[in-house]
C-alpha cells in the first residue's frame, strides 16, 4: 500500500504518469502546458547520479548504514546528536554547494529541457536548489505547489525533479494532482489548510485522499530508475510519497528561468533548511 505521511492513499486516487520519453519536441512543450508535467526516462548519465548518491551518503556515519559506506541504505539507527535534514552540520547543507552536486545540477541536458518547454532560447538555473533525503518512518512532504513558495519573480519556471538514484514508489516517489494547474489553489489551501497536520507552512494538506475526493482527480506517480526526471509547471499540486523502504530517498529540485527575465530573490543563495523558503 502506497502511503504520504502516514497516511494510506486509496487505490481509486492512483494513476500512472504519462512517459513522454519518445514524443516529438512539440508534443513535449503541449504536454508540459495541457498537463502541467512531462516524464522522460534516461536524461542523465545513471554512472553520474549514482555516483553523486554513493558521495552523499558516504558523508553519514557507517552507524545509520547497512553494508559499505555509500551504500544509502537505512540502518535503523539514528545517533542522538544527528542534526535535523538540512541543518549545520547535516550532510546536506554541505553537500548542495559540492563540486559533484552542482555538476549534476548544471548538467547541459537539464538546462535543454527547461529551455524546450519554456519555448526560450537560453535558461538560467536558480541557485537554490533544495536537496531532500527521506528515510522510513519520517515525514513526507505535503500537497502543495511551487509557485505558493517561489513567488517574487518570474512565473515562467520550469522544475526538474531529479532521484539521486533509483526511487520507486515505496521509496517516497513524487506524485502529481492530475491538471490541478488548473485549479484554484488559493482557495484549495484556505479550506484544507486549517485541516492539516501542520498549520505552518504554505503547503496545502497532508492528507491527499481528501484532495482527490474533492477535485475528482487522481494522484498520477511512477517509479524511477537512475537518469530519469520529471518536469512540472510551478502551479501544480504535487506531494511525495511514504519512504517504506530501508533504501533511502535522495532527489533534487533543480529549477529553471528564461534568462533577461528576474527570479525571486530569496531564491540566489543555496539552500539549506533553515532559510525559510
Amino acid at each position: 500500500m502506497l502511503s504520504s505521511n502516514g497516511i494510506v492513499v486509496e487505490k481509486a486516487n492512483i494513476g500512472r504518469l504519462t512517459d513522454c520519453s519518445a514524443f516529438e519536441v512539440e508534443d513535449l512543450k503541449r504536454h508540459f502546458e495541457t498537463e502541467g508535467y512531462v516524464l522522460l526516462r534516461k536524461v542523465l548519465d545513471r554512472r553520474q547520479v549514482e555516483d553523486v548518491r554513493k558521495q552523499y551518503f558516504t558523508m553519514y556515519p557507517q552507524s545509520m548504514l547497512i553494508g559499505s559506506p555509500g551504500s544509502g541504505i537505512f540502518s535503523g539507527n539514528v545517533p542522538a546528536d544527528w542534526p535535523d535534514h538540512g541543518r549545520k552540520g547535516h550532510p546536506a547543507f554541505d553537500f548542495v554547494q559540492s563540486s559533484a552536486f552542482l555538476e549534476l545540477c548544471d548538467s547541459p541536458r537539464l538546462a535543454d529541457l527547461a529551455e524546450m518547454v519554456l519555448g526560450v532560447p537560453r535558461v538560467k538555473r536558480i541557485v537554490r536548489t533544495p536537496l531532500r533525503s527521506f528515510v522510513k518512518g519520517t515525514s513526507a512532504s505535503r500537497a502543495h505547489t511551487d509557485e505558493a513558495y517561489l513567488n517574487r519573480g518570474t512565473s515562467k519556471v520550469a522544475t526538474i525533479w531529479v532521484p539521486i538514484g533509483a526511487c520507486t514508489q515505496q521509496m517516497g516517489a513524487l506524485a502529481y494532482l492530475e491538471r490541478s494547474h488548473e485549479l484554484d489553489t488559493k482557495k484549495m489551501f484556505e479550506k484544507f489548510h486549517d485541516s492539516s497536520d501542520r498549520l505552518r507552512g504554505k503547503h496545502i494538506t497532508h492528507d491527499l485522499n481528501v484532495l482527490s475526493r474533492e477535485t475528482g482527480r487522481k494522484w498520477l506517480t511512477a517509479d524511477f530508475s537512475p537518469g530519469d526526471v520529471v518536469m512540472h509547471v510551478p502551479q501544480i499540486v504535487h506531494a511525495s510519497l511514504d519512504c517504506q523502504t530501508d533504501m533511502m530517498r535522495l532527489s533534487a529540485d533543480v529549477r529553471f528561468y528564461p534568462d533577461g527575465e528576474v527570479a525571486d530573490p530569496r531564491w540566489s543563495e543555496h539552500w539549506h533548511a533553515t532559510d525559510g523558503y
